[in-house]
Formats: C-alpha cells, structure tokens, sequence
C-alpha cells in the first residue's frame, strides 16, 4: 500500500536498516507503481496485487514482474518466479 512516511524506492527493512535477506530472495506483494519501482530500484522480484488500490494498467505501466488477482495466487507465482516446486 501507500507509505508517505518512506520515500519511493526506499524499502522496508528490519531496525536500524539491517535485512538478513538478499534481495533475490525477497519478493514484494505491492498494489501501487510506487511499490513496484521500490523493489525495481532495490532488485527485488515483485508481483502486483490487483485487488488493493492499484489499477491493472497502472501496475502493468510500472512493470510488475508478475500480477496477482487474489491473494490465493501468490504462493504459486511466489514458487514460480523463486524456480520452486509446490507439494
């Protein structure tokens, strides 16, 4: 969603900046082109959420990796874009 508090392309991090995470081993679930180009400026993988605030053209404008419409969908294509298999 929206964050006024964050500038575009700064992402969430763990206290005091430290993520123990790669970013290729992150994916962001955003609803808005500001979340996409976050993760973009930051080489996270992301898929665009359809059902938040976002519109469909907006998030395809920004470049989603992927698009999501319902949050049933993003373990698949979380596997998928990861190169996983699910059981």
């Amino acid at each position: 969603g929206q964050s006024a508090s964050r500038p575009v392309g700064q992402t969430a991090n763990r206290p005091g900046g430290q993520s123990r995470s790669r970013p290729t081993e992150c994916i962001m679930v955003g609803d808005r082109q500001m979340d996409i180009f976050g993760a973009k400026n930051n080489d996270i993988n992301n898929i665009g959420a359809l059902w938040g605030y976002g519109e469909a053209d907006e998030l395809r404008m920004a470049e989603a990796d992927m698009l999501a419409g319902h949050p049933e969908e993003l373990a698949e294509i979380s596997f998928d874009m990861m190169g996983l298999t699910l059981d």
